[in-house]
């Protein structure tokens, strides 16, 4: 249970030796007194126990504490009282803002963030400079001005009059590429540097994971620090860092990025160089080019082209190429102009990684394949068809998450790490990306060189109670690990319900089906209910089927995530449909929500560019790409999800897992393995009890309304 609640400042130093590390945690210890109404709790005690010996040993700690179990806390006191420079990195937004505003008591702290966060003074007064047409952009023009004269710490999040993802906001921000530095005539003022300097100095850096993979990147680099020097690394929300650091190690080439590299360049001239004609003539070949290129490639809808559809796109290369010349021009041209300027002078820069970043891609240009061996790769990479192949072994659930000699080393990072490449466009834009398919090497080698304790934290790490999947994904070897049960009693807050008689999930009428065998459940929860799906397509067929229902219908995208759910909990028959973004990070607390509804087993689509490399070197190794990446990637997931049900002691709900698969294949029993110990059930007369004992009990822990065994489960 998250404690809400006015802090006391904690008395400073807390311990003297971190063997004692449960006092803070006893009734009437240090926590107890600067929280009101604290209440200790064993599997909080442990993890605090736990983290304070890994900060001992300067060790890896692998810890999955389920809902409730008070993480936060237990290692924010082992790390305050250890006296040692700590930081803390987190996935969202949100639990930044937690743990730096609610969590942490009254010490000095940094919150440290990207700077896409910080108002940039350079690119502001270039902003001032543009024209200004339209009465929107009047009035954010008016606001980012208030904002300007008025902000102390720069940070966007007091822009409340513009929307966090407005496009106005790169127009008044930097970006790691066209950031002057100590060359800016605004550095002593950068707002950024401010944030910096002020994590220097603090005992504790809340960041996200972002950042500190940047800081990583810039040490290995061996260019100066983003932060100071950590003793001790905490990662929240770790289940995020394997994929955070797979795109972070990935390059990524935009019409986007190209523009803003011609759009500063165009300014440069004009300030710096305005005679030089040549300069703006190349300028203007590159904006013709940037357009060819999308001509070769340009979709009337959003569309990501995989390896095979780009190793069919000859004329895209060829124009990508001709880019590479006319930058290669512009660059010579600009050589003879650069001393000019500071302006010009960073731009040569610019260039030049611009121009190793394009080589790197027609590097890696994909080769077109025959035919057949095409047809092979598909059919061996196919979900449901790699589901079916993998069946038999999944026989032996010993060859489930098992840290197993064949597959320690599944991403080995002594050998060179094989890239995905694909393309994401649309009418007006392209970015191809080319990204490592694990982080394993380059993360192992951070550890190593870092000096300081880890200690990787989250409610989802582990699979059927085993760690070795995500050991593997950050290629850790030598480290202990710790599970935690959630202390809520889910046997009798939650009720499992697998409804019978479902399609396959990829027939055509399954989500038809699926919303029949809904509607009952809804009845009964009156609304009350968050349905999760996989896919937009899901989500607005159900949509279609639900708009003549009595219900409060709320759906992803039709406004903000914070609105929806303030929405949601305003309304007593609220239903809210959403996808991916939904099934994590949000906290509904009370009878508010009494249903989560998972239309599906979260598989990662077939056609994911990473999933498909991935499972290309899982099976070039002699290993299941099912076994030891779809499945463990999908209980993680599916965890995540399940987790929206039950928040809090007084909370009780029913969860519909719809997808037949659950009982039909064997691996469906390694999925509730992995989740909580809740009552199962398939009739739903049981939910009609459910939920009578608990409105007519207030919520309070009961005994189960029923004892049926999901038939999946021994």
């Amino acid at each position: 249970m998250t404690v809400r609640a006015r802090y006391r400042p904690l008395p400073k130093p807390l311990l003297t030796d971190l063997s004692d590390i449960s006092a803070l945690f006893a009734a009437g210890g240090a926590l107890s007194g600067a929280v009101s109404g604290y209440q200790p709790r064993q599997g909080q005690q442990e993890l605090a126990e736990a983290v304070a010996d890994n900060l001992s040993r300067d060790g890896i700690l692998l810890a999955e504490a389920g809902t409730g179990t008070g993480k936060t806390f237990a290692y924010l006191l082992p790390l305050l009282a250890s006296g040692r420079k700590g930081l803390v990195s987190t996935a969202t937004r949100n639990l930044q803002e937690q743990i730096y505003g609610k969590d942490l008591p009254l010490v000095r702290k940094a919150l440290l963030k990207g700077r896409r966060n910080y108002l940039c003074h350079h690119h502001y007064h270039q902003y001032l400079d543009d024209d200004c047409t339209t009465a929107a952009d009047k009035r954010q023009r008016r606001a980012i001005e208030h904002f300007f004269d008025t902000t102390a710490d720069g940070d966007l999040v007091g822009l409340k009059e513009v929307a966090e993802d407005a496009p106005v906001l790169a127009r008044i921000t930097s970006t790691i590429e066209n950031c002057l530095g100590r060359d800016c005539a605004f550095y002593e003022e950068c707002y950024l540097q401010k944030a910096r300097q002020k994590a220097k100095e603090a005992d504790v850096v809340v960041i996200n994971h972002h950042l500190l993979l940047a800081d990583f990147a810039l040490k290995s680099e061996g260019f100066a620090e983003i932060l100071p020097d950590i003793q001790a690394f905490v990662i929240d929300e770790a289940h995020h860092l394997p994929q955070t650091a797979i795109h972070f190690l990935g390059d990524r080439f935009s019409a986007r990025q190209l523009l803003g590299f011609i759009n500063d360049g165009e300014h440069a001239a004009l300030q710096e160089a305005p005679d030089a004609l040549e300069l703006r003539e190349c300028l203007r070949d590159l904006k013709l080019q940037n357009s060819k290129i999308l001509l070769t490639v340009r979709q009337p809808a959003e569309t990501r082209l995989d390896e095979e559809q780009l190793a069919a796109l000859p004329d895209f290369w060829m124009e990508l190429r001709r880019l590479a010349e006319l930058l290669a021009r512009f660059q010579s041209q600009l050589n003879t102009q650069k001393m000019r300027g500071k302006l010009l002078a960073h731009l040569y820069g610019r260039g030049q990684d611009l121009q190793k970043l394009i080589a790197a891609f027609l590097a890696q240009a994909p080769v077109a394949e025959d035919e057949n061996a095409a047809k092979r790769d598909n059919h061996a990479l196919q979900d449901e068809n790699a589901a079916k192949r993998d069946n038999h072994a999944l026989q032996d659930e010993d060859a489930v998450g098992q840290d197993n000699d064949a597959a320690q080393d599944e991403f080995p990072g002594s050998e060179p790490t094989p890239r995905a490449v694909w393309l994401d466009v649309g009418p007006r834009h392209y970015t191809l990306y080319s990204v490592p398919v694990n982080a394993a090497g380059r993360f192992a080698t951070w550890i190593a060189n870092s000096n300081a304790s880890w200690a990787f934290l989250s409610a989802t790490l582990a699979v059927n109670g085993n760690f070795a999947h995500y050991a593997r994904e950050l290629g850790l070897r030598d480290y202990q690990s710790l599970l935690l049960a959630s202390p809520f009693d889910f046997r009798h807050q939650a009720l499992l319900y697998h409804p019978e008689g479902l399609p396959d999930p990829n027939h055509p009428q399954y989500n038809d089906a699926l919303i029949q065998a809904v509607l009952p459940v809804l009845a009964r929860s009156k609304g009350r209910a968050f349905l999760l799906f996989t896919s937009y397509r899901a989500m607005h067929d159900a949509e279609r089927a639900l708009q003549d229902t009595d219900y409060h219908l709320l759906v992803q995208g039709r406004a903000g995530k914070n609105i929806l759910l303030a929405d949601f909990r305003r309304h007593e028959r609220a239903v809210l449909l959403a996808t991916s973004s939904f099934w994590e990070g949000v906290d509904v607390r009370g009878d508010r929500l009494v249903c989560v509804v998972i239309d599906k087993l979260p598989f990662t689509a077939p056609n994911d560019p990473v999933a498909r490399a991935r499972h290309r070197l899982l099976t070039d190794k002699g290993l299941s790409p099912f076994i030891h990446d779809t499945l463990p990637q999908a209980i993680i997931t599916l965890k995540q999800g399940v987790g929206r049900l039950i928040r809090d002691r007084g909370d009780y709900g029913v969860l519909v897992l719809a997808d037949p698969r659950l009982t039909r294949k064997n691996y469906g029993t390694t999925f509730l393995n992995s989740l909580p110990p809740m009552t199962k059930t398939r009739k739903i007369e049981v939910i009609d009890r459910f939920f009578a004992y608990h409105e007519n009990n207030n919520g309070k822990p009961h005994e189960p309304a029923d004892q049926t065994q999901h038939p999946a489960r021994p």
